[in-house]
């Protein structure tokens, strides 16, 4: 459960290409899987043990299938209000400490959500 946990809520937050708080934060999912409340607690750098560690509390598949979804609708909303000329704004984030375009951040999310998928794929 951990993988698909961390598969659905990747490094480069949607969020931060719309300026607003992390839902894993903002809207109480971090409370919802017992995780305590850190923006920066994103699973970018954990160990092995680290994320062994990680359990989904009951009701596990309604808890990520919800948080994957919630997570989904921001990005759409996202792609679907952005101005054209967005790809190339720059973008800092507050967790990775790093800056890159919006397209760059957009590429990201597509990779990272690939190679989780595929970790999983080596787990099972």
């Amino acid at each position: 459960m951990a993988g698909l946990a961390h598969r659905a809520r990747p490094g480069p937050e949607p969020s931060e290409l719309l300026g607003r708080a992390q839902l894993w934060t903002a809207d109480g999912w971090a409370g919802r899987f017992e995780r305590p409340w850190d923006p920066a607690d994103t699973g970018l750098g954990h160990t092995a043990a680290q994320a062994a560690a990680f359990r989904v509390p009951p009701p596990a598949g309604e808890h990520l299938a919800a948080y994957a979804s919630a997570a989904h609708a921001r990005t759409l909303a996202y792609l679907a209000a952005a101005p054209p000329d967005d790809a190339a704004r720059l973008v800092t984030s507050p967790t990775l400490r790093n800056t890159h375009t919006v397209e760059e951040r957009l590429a990201a999310l597509v990779r990272d959500g690939f190679e989780h998928v595929g970790q999983l794929r080596a787990q099972s």
